[in-house]
């Protein structure tokens, strides 16, 4: 039998060569499945069912949640096992239409008002449950209805799914409190035919059976009152009529009272109607509306010209509204951490958990969410922390248990298949379940920040070998004339007798000139890659040194930790890493300044506490950028070249801005271990 396919399931057709696979089925019909199993069959494993049929929890509460064919048959092969009863399909068939069950559909039936009504709005119906076949409804009588399913090109029902269907009609029925209609299958899928046909055939209502009792003694009368005039005499005649008359205004009286008291049933069922389905609908639209306004706002921020820490923190504005808590953590260059760099939600003491030990480690055999979100490139979500933190390292349980978190949902941040960070969020407050629209939602706005992250990292890369190029032209064509001129002053110190005011200029151009390769020498750091020599140091006798091989006059006070703290780092590189801090507190701070060790394991935290005023808050976020300074002299290298030698080491640099109690600065170095 030719069918005509709608566009819609035509997409599905060619994009799923194995129909199997194709998502046909709502979550819709199979939470009903899960509300049966709950009230009828306390028995089932349902973890069981769901993990046979590959699905998730949170997929079959949201109702925007398509499943395949080989995931229905997995999850009713499990079920049918289980309860040991093969008609389970046709039982879960009634139970949609039973006072007990608790979903939309329910109130769909009943506010056709009549089963005939219910049967003619079928195929509309089947199409809000079900893509796998059409659905063709055939009126041959007031209580008698045909029912045609034609499966789609491909689609290969299983035999629970005809007796499903026969469940349907029945519960249909018993939704009005009528007799279980009678059932002919005369072809079926299962019996050698293309198609499942359905007659279905029941007993009228009362006041259906009445109009038709009425009906007949209509015709009846009006022969007989056509007869009657050349037997009886026209008194006897009239009498006749009004008796036929009187008999008719009774029956008709009665059949409209009859009626009253089956719509008067149909009407009080409004009042539920309105508190699931209107109310269900309502949810589903305001839901919709929410995401579609994250997305434009969300898309309205990344495409600002923002630093890429202010383009993140435009996301976590927009995400607070949805969400108790979120954050968004980014892989370091070789992608073998995962750190903190924006969120929202947190107390200042979680803030400050971020701050000492926001980063996890990609280990092949990690299994906290994060770092398989990161590691499989695909999303995760966890209704109940507590079924799943027994697979956990002890620091991520421990991490886990101080943030308190109860569920979360942790997104992949991707660009072209590679993974970039990942966005995590939590409800710990909100007693709303996370369900898998979630997930869809936050996946899609993780990409477009993979998107944004992917074109800012292309923009630095091009600015920064620019830079390079222009660097490396700078200082080809200022150290030959800057060599010349270093040569000819010691030449002409050395030749010529110079009083004291022409040697106080030469010295002042000496000095000019030597600030003048300091800034060469700060170009080539900036534009080489960072080959550290690492080897093993005690971090105590490491800071120890620096400082007295500097020789600084200024107050120093070293506050180190007793722990017995070894790092991998470059003492060469760590020596200049001071030196340019000094330097910043002696032009832009103030003495003394307190350098303290304090050990999270497997972080060391070094700080760099100076006494000064502190950095401005406007320009706080940019100190690290390349060129970036306050001082018409400097290069604006230097801090940015520091962060590239710590994030060498694997580490990372932070800026604590005390206001009016100065400048910290905060080196984050992993722990060596044997």
């Amino acid at each position: 039998m030719d069918i005509d396919i709608p566009e819609k399931i035509q997409k599905i057709i060619d994009q799923y060569p194995d129909m199997n696979e194709a998502p046909l089925y709502s979550a819709k019909g199979l939470s009903i499945y899960i509300e049966l199993i709950k009230l009828n069959h306390t028995s089932v494993d349902i973890q069981e069912l769901l993990s046979h049929g590959n699905m998730k929890m949170e997929e079959i509460k949201d109702p925007g949640h398509w499943f395949n064919q080989n995931q229905i048959n997995a999850f009713m092969d499990s079920l049918i096992r289980q309860t040991g009863n093969p008609e389970i399909g046709r039982e879960a068939g009634r139970f949609v239409c039973a006072p007990e069950s608790l979903g939309m559909l329910r109130s769909y039936y009943r506010a056709f008002g009549s089963p005939l009504a219910a049967f003619q709005k079928l195929t509309q119906l089947a199409e809000d449950i079900s893509l796998s076949a059409n659905y063709q409804s055939i009126v041959h009588a007031r209580n008698k209805i045909e029912v045609i399913v034609t499966p789609y090109p491909g689609v290969k029902e299983e035999k629970f799914q005809c007796d499903n269907r026969k469940g349907y009609f029945e519960g249909v029925f018993q939704l009005f409190h009528l007799p279980l209609p009678k059932i002919d299958h005369d072809q079926c899928l299962f019996d050698k035919h293309d198609k499942c046909r359905y007659f279905v055939s029941w007993e009228l209502t009362k006041s259906e059976k009445y109009k038709k009792i009425h009906n007949m003694l209509f015709l009846i009368s009006v022969v007989i009152m056509i007869i009657m005039p050349s037997i009886l005499f026209t008194s006897t005649l009239f009498h006749c009529f009004f008796v036929f008359l009187f008999i008719h205004i009774g029956i008709r009286l009665h059949i409209s009272y009859l009626g009253n008291k089956e719509l008067r049933s149909i009407i009080e069922n409004q009042a539920d109607i309105q508190s699931t389905a209107y109310t269900e609908l309502s949810e589903q639209i305001q839901k919709t509306y929410q995401s579609f306004d994250m997305f434009r706002k969300i898309s309205m921020g990344l495409s600002k010209p923002h630093q890429l820490k202010n383009s993140l923190q435009t996301v976590i504005n927009v995400l607070q509204d949805r969400y108790d808590r979120c954050a968004i953590l980014l892989a370091n260059e070789n992608k073998t951490k995962l750190i903190y760099e924006v969120g929202f939600g947190y107390t200042e003491a979680q803030l400050q958990l971020w701050e000492k030990t926001g980063w996890f480690h990609v280990l092949e055999e990690s299994q906290g969410t994060f770092i398989r979100s990161f590691r499989e490139n695909r999303s995760f979500l966890i209704n109940y922390i507590e079924d799943v933190i027994d697979d956990f390292s002890l620091r991520s349980i421990e991490f886990v248990k101080k943030m308190q978190v109860k569920s979360l949902i942790s997104c992949p941040i991707y660009y072209d298949g590679q993974p970039l960070g990942v966005l995590g969020v939590d409800n710990y407050k909100k007693q709303r379940e996370l369900i898998q629209s979630d997930i869809n939602l936050l996946a899609g706005i993780a990409h477009q920040i993979g998107i944004h992250i992917q074109y800012h990292l292309i923009a630095k890369e091009d600015k920064k070998s620019a830079m390079d190029d222009m660097a490396l032209q700078v200082i080809h064509n200022i150290r030959s004339p800057a060599s010349a001129i270093d040569v000819n002053l010691k030449y002409i110190q050395r030749k010529c007798q110079l009083d004291s005011k022409v040697a106080k200029k030469f010295q002042a151009i000496q000095r000019q000139n030597s600030r003048i390769f300091e800034l060469l020498q700060d170009f080539l750091r900036f534009t080489r890659p960072i080959e550290t020599r690492l080897e093993k140091c005690h971090i105590n006798r490491l800071l120890n040194d620096i400082v007295n091989q500097l020789h600084i006059e200024e107050d120093i006070h070293l506050k180190l930790s007793s722990y017995n703290s070894i790092v991998r780092a470059s003492k060469a590189d760590f020596k200049w890493i001071f030196e340019e801090l000094l330097a910043n507190t002696k032009k832009y701070g103030a003495f003394p300044v307190v350098i303290h060790t304090k050990v999270e394991d497997p972080m060391i935290q070094i700080f760099y506490k100076d006494s000064g005023n502190g950095v401005l808050e406007n320009i706080k976020d940019d100190i690290f950028e390349p060129f970036f300074s306050s001082d018409k002299q400097g290069s604006g290298l230097g801090l940015s070249i520091i962060r590239k030698i710590i994030e060498a080491h694997g580490g990372k640099i932070s800026l604590r801005n005390n206001a009016n109690s100065g400048t910290c600065f905060i080196v984050l170095l992993p722990l060596y271990k044997e």
